[in-house]
C-alpha cells in the first residue's frame, strides 16, 4: 500500500469516528414512560440517523510518530472549523 493510500484511509477513519461521536452525542436519546419505565422510542422508526448534511466540515489532522521496528504510528485528531 502506498503512503498516500494509508494517509487517505487514516483521514477517512478519523472523519468517520468524529461523525459517529457527533451522532451518538446529539441524536441518541431513549425516552421512557415516566409511569412504567418502558422505553417509548426503542425502534428504528423513531431512530434519527445523522446524514452528511447534519455534520460540520471536519478537517483531519494526522501526526506521524516513529514507531518500533520502523513502523509508523498514526495519532489522529480532528477539529471542526
Amino acid at each position: 500500500m502506498r503512503n498516500g493510500d494509508v494517509r487517505l484511509r487514516a483521514e477517512a477513519q478519523q472523519i468517520g469516528g468524529q461523525c459517529i461521536g457527533i451522532g451518538e452525542s446529539l441524536t441518541e436519546e431513549i425516552i421512557y414512560d415516566e409511569a412504567t419505565g418502558v422505553p417509548l422510542n426503542f425502534n428504528w422508526i423513531d431512530y434519527k440517523i445523522p446524514t452528511l448534511a447534519d455534520m460540520p466540515e471536519i478537517e483531519p489532522v494526522l501526526l506521524e510518530c516513529g514507531g518500533v521496528v520502523g513502523s509508523t504510528v498514526l495519532v489522529a485528531s480532528a477539529r471542526a472549523p
